[in-house]
C-alpha cells in the first residue's frame, strides 16, 4: 500500500500539485485523469522523485519513504517499481532480446545477470508475452527498424517482465491502436491482484472500462475521487482536451 499525506508538489520553485491526499493498494486499477499540464504525470514521478516532494509524506507499507532515508533502503524501493512512459525506452540500434538483457532486473544470481542468461521459465515468460502483443516474429529484429506502435509494445513488455510489485503508466496506449491498447488493458486486468497499478490515461472509454478507481485532477488539486460504480461520465469528460 502506499499512502500520499498532505503532498505539496513542486517543479522550480512552481506548485504543480498542493494537498494531496490518496491511498493506492492491490487489486484495483487507479486511472489519473486531467487536461493537458493538470499534473498527472508529476503525481507519478513522485512516488520514486522525490526532488520534487515539498511537503507531505510518502508511505509504503506504513514506511516512510523520502531522500532522509538510507541510499539502501531508496533503492529496495524504487526497485520494486516499473515506470512506462509514454515515449520508447529501447536501445535503438539493438533487437529487442538484447535490450530485455540490458534491462532486466531479476536475473537468478550475479553469474547469471554477468552474462545476460536467462533460465528456462524466464525465457518462456519473455517469448510469451511477445506473442500474446503478437511481437515474436520481430524479437531480433533492430528496434531501429520497427513501427512506433512495435516499440511501444516492446518497451512495455520489458516492463511486464521485470514484474515488479508496483506499475506506474503515463499514457502508456497512446501510441497504439484499438485492438493492441485493449490487449494491454486487458492484460493488466490478470495482474491487478497482486500489483499497485496507476495510470494516466488520455483516452475517456478506456478510463470508464478499465479503471476500478479515478482521480480527476484540475487547477493543481484532486478534485474528485470516482469509485468505479459512481462513474458520471458527463463529469469525467470535463477532465478531458
Amino acid at each position: 500500500m502506499i499512502k500520499l499525506n498532505d503532498l505539496t508538489l513542486k517543479y522550480d520553485n512552481s506548485i504543480v500539485l498542493k494537498n494531496i491526499n490518496i491511498t493506492f493498494q492491490k487489486n484495483e486499477i487507479v486511472g489519473l485523469i486531467g487536461k493537458s499540464g493538470s499534473g498527472k504525470t508529476t503525481l507519478l514521478k513522485a512516488l520514486f522523485d522525490f526532488d520534487i516532494v515539498k511537503s507531505g509524506k510518502v508511505t509504503y507499507n506504513s514506511t516512510l519513504i523520502n531522500n532522509k532515508v538510507s541510499k539502501k533502503e531508496i533503492l529496495e524501493y524504487k526497485n520494486k517499481i516499473s515506470y512506462i512512459q509514454d515515449g520508447i525506452n529501447l536501445i535503438e540500434n539493438l533487437d529487442f532480446f538484447k535490450n530485455v538483457q540490458l534491462f532486466y532486473k531479476k536475473y537468478k544470481n550475479w553469474f547469471y545477470k554477468n552474462f545476460k542468461i536467462f533460465t528456462k521459465k524466464q525465457k518462456e515468460e519473455i517469448f510469451d508475452l511477445c506473442s500474446y502483443f503478437e511481437l515474436t516474429d520481430l524479437i531480433f529484429t533492430p528496434i531501429n527498424k520497427l513501427s512506433t506502435g512495435q516499440k511501444q509494445r516492446f518497451s512495455l513488455i520489458i516492463n511486464l517482465i521485470n514484474n515488479t510489485e508496483i506499475l506506474l503508466g503515463d499514457e502508456i496506449t497512446s501510441n497504439l491502436d484499438y485492438i493492441n491498447s485493449q490487449k494491454v488493458y486487458e492484460y493488466l486486468q490478470e495482474l491487478k491482484k497482486e500489483k499497485i497499478i496507476i495510470l494516466s490515461i488520455h483516452n475517456l472509454n478506456d478510463a470508464i472500462k478499465y479503471t476500478d478507481k479515478i482521480i480527476a485532477i484540475k487547477n493543481h488539486e484532486i478534485k474528485s475521487i470516482y469509485l468505479k460504480e459512481n462513474y458520471n461520465i458527463k463529469e469525467l469528460m470535463d477532465y478531458f482536451d
